[in-house]
């Protein structure tokens, strides 16, 4: 909230100095820990199966400071970042030499070109409705035939950080924190030209917050490990999942069977 106005989501990251802030989120903590131990080896994994079965080019939409495109560049030759706020795109930049980056909002006006793959993380949870569908609409229309789209949600409304952030909600209507379903993104998906074509959830461990910033580190994998490998543990209680999507109609490229 600036000045008594609540920004945008999109307006929120082109703040000056905000490419810094939201780097250090990735220094330590819960989400740096999530980042290095689980969701960067299951991204590295999935985008290496994506290029063995012949896909070439990568779009990262909403790239920021190039946390997913500075992996895609260890697997791809060809890649692409996309986003509106300059300040976050300088730290893209520095992070990744070989790919292009274009300083755009695609909604608006789209890239000149179409991709295999794109990749959109840690956007759809906190973008507004409307927001969320003309991005997907905007995806849809960069895909390549047979491309497909890799989008997660980090609080996921059916773990227990979803369920404390909703009851809270309601104590503090003023500060709501936004949690996402899986089958309310499911439908936006679908309304938008999209499929589903695989889920995967991950983030056990629930967020400790600032009280015991050690915590993630020695604790987020072996909890992971042993939620994945525990069938009484239901999969609607990981923090995030990410899906796979295919243009309706068409036969992707790569599909996977998700838990």
């Amino acid at each position: 909230m600036v000045g008594g106005t609540t920004l945008s989501y999109r307006d929120s990251h082109r703040r000056p100095g905000y490419g810094r802030y939201y780097e250090r989120t990735y220094e330590h903590g819960y989400y740096a820990e999530q980042w290095r131990r689980i969701e960067r080896p299951l991204l590295a994994g999935m985008l290496r199966e994506l290029h063995d079965h012949g896909a070439r080019s990568l779009l990262d939409f909403a790239c920021g400071t190039g946390r997913i495109l500075e992996l895609a560049e260890t697997i791809f030759d060809d890649t692409w970042g996309v986003d509106v706020s300059a300040t976050m795109q300088e730290l893209a930049r520095e992070r990744c030499p070989r790919s292009t980056l274009r300083l755009q909002d695609i909604t608006e006006e789209p890239l000149p070109r179409r991709f295999d793959v794109v990749t959109a993380f840690r956007f759809f949870l906190n973008a507004e409705e409307p927001l969320r569908r003309r991005v997907l609409r905007a995806i849809e229309a960069s895909l390549e035939p047979g491309g497909v789209l890799i989008a997660n949600v980090h609080v996921s409304s059916t773990s227990p950080v979803g369920w404390f952030y909703r009851a809270r909600n309601h104590l503090r209507p003023a500060k709501r924190a936004k949690t996402l379903s899986l089958s309310a993104f499911g439908i936006t998906i679908e309304t938008m030209g999209l499929r589903v074509l695989e889920v995967r959830r991950y983030g056990y461990m629930p967020r400790p917050g600032p009280l015991l910033p050690g915590l993630a580190g020695r604790l987020v994998e072996p909890i992971e490990r042993l939620c994945e490998a525990t069938p009484l543990v239901p999969a609607s209680l990981a923090q995030s999942f990410l899906v796979v999507c295919g243009r309706e109609g068409e036969e992707p490229r790569w599909r996977g069977s998700g838990r």
